[in-house]
């Protein structure tokens, strides 16, 4: 594991994510990093400022073949409520360090919700854009669009988007790393092939119709909450900072 400093503190919950999290990482795959701490009191409680801003929300970091994020557990908790799809993923990894546990039943049941589904189709049809040329302002990898004739990154991670939302709303779980072949959790072996240009553009917007229209139909029958448990959620994290600031509270 790479060493991870930051000026706030060492990081007390780190995952390794993106591909190699999901299982579909080639030997050229950087390693990248998330993690959150809490931060010193001077940032929360104080005037002392990160980057121009007061307090502290995220430190960038980056390395010859690695690079992350690590959130004040604040804004990380708010992540995992609003479902994003590239932090929810991170509650079902097995952690580097996790001393706030986040990645337990008991994180995971107060933050998920049926919202996941529609941030996992937002999330698709971003991908879905990038890939065809209709989103991203600078084409940085011209040499897939040469070889295949569309950037097939794009188009593995739009059809794991697919998998993984529909899995999460069937089960409320996120299998790590993906499995070659599941019913419930799709096909690394697939996203594999897409992203190493076995599949025409044609296909991939096939099958990613097809996993959209499955996740919408997911939606309309799950079983997971409308929304994250707020109230808990917010006990829970003025739980660790006022233990870490030995802040004591009392009722007016």
């Amino acid at each position: 594991m790479h060493s991870i400093e930051t000026p706030f503190g060492d990081p007390e919950f780190l995952v390794l994510a993106g591909s190699r999290l999901y299982g579909i990482d080639g030997p050229d795959s950087d390693y990248d990093y998330v993690g959150a701490l809490i931060e010193p009191a001077d940032y929360r409680l104080g005037l002392l400022k990160n980057d121009g801003q007061h307090g502290f929300e995220q430190y960038e970091f980056k390395g010859d073949n690695f690079e992350g994020s690590i959130y004040s557990l604040w804004k990380l908790a708010s992540m995992f409520a609003e479902a994003n799809p590239t932090i929810l993923c991170l509650m079902f990894a097995d952690p580097i360090v996790d001393h706030f546990g986040i990645c337990t039943d008991e994180f995971r049941e107060m933050v998920i919700s049926r919202k996941s589904g529609y941030r996992f189709l937002k999330y698709m049809e971003a991908q879905r854009k990038s890939m065809i040329g209709q989103r991203a302002k600078n084409v940085t990898r011209l040499d897939l669009i040469d070889r295949h004739g569309f950037d097939t990154k794009f188009a593995g991670h739009l059809i794991r988007l697919g998998y993984q939302g529909c899995e999460f709303l069937a089960t409320g779980k996120i299998t790590l790393p993906m499995p070659d072949e599941s019913l419930t959790a799709g096909s690394r072996l697939n996203v594999l092939d897409i992203r190493n240009g076995a599949w025409r553009i044609e296909q991939v917007l096939d099958e990613a119709e097809a996993l959209q229209a499955r996740m919408e139909g997911l939606l309309a029958t799950t079983t997971l909450p409308e929304e994250p448990d707020w109230a808990t959620l917010n006990d829970w994290v003025c739980h660790h900072y006022q233990w870490r600031y030995q802040i004591h509270c009392t009722a007016s």
